[in-house]
């Protein structure tokens, strides 16, 4: 499933992916997706999808690294905010995103199966 959804996305200048490696092995990855708007009070912005490291190799930076790399990238598509998207349950994960300068906003994600 992953592979076909990369073969339809990857293509899509508004779809970005990042891997992290080391040592010739996938350690980390992340996708940007660009979200170009026509309402002006929301501007172009970019969501984050699964920003991981695989956990023998956090703790190094590597996030920061990764998120770094995003807002580079973001800011040259001109996006002027970046969102993630993340399970309640990764408290580390939490804890690097409000590091880097994310806020929880007072939003609700909604979600429908099809």
């Amino acid at each position: 499933m992953r592979k076909k959804s990369f073969e339809q996305t990857k293509n899509d200048p508004n779809q970005i992916y990042l891997v992290g490696i080391m040592d010739g092995k996938i350690i980390a990855h992340v996708k940007i997706t660009v979200i170009p708007t026509m309402y002006e009070k929301m501007n172009t912005y970019s969501i984050l999808n699964h920003v991981c490291v695989k956990e023998e190799y956090r703790r190094h930076n590597i996030a920061t690294k990764m998120l770094d790399e995003c807002t580079k990238i973001s800011k040259e598509m001109g996006c002027v905010a970046m969102e993630l998207w993340s399970n309640n349950t990764r408290v580390p994960a939490h804890a690097c995103y409000k590091h880097y300068g994310f806020v929880v906003n007072d939003a609700k994600f909604f979600s429908k199966a099809i």
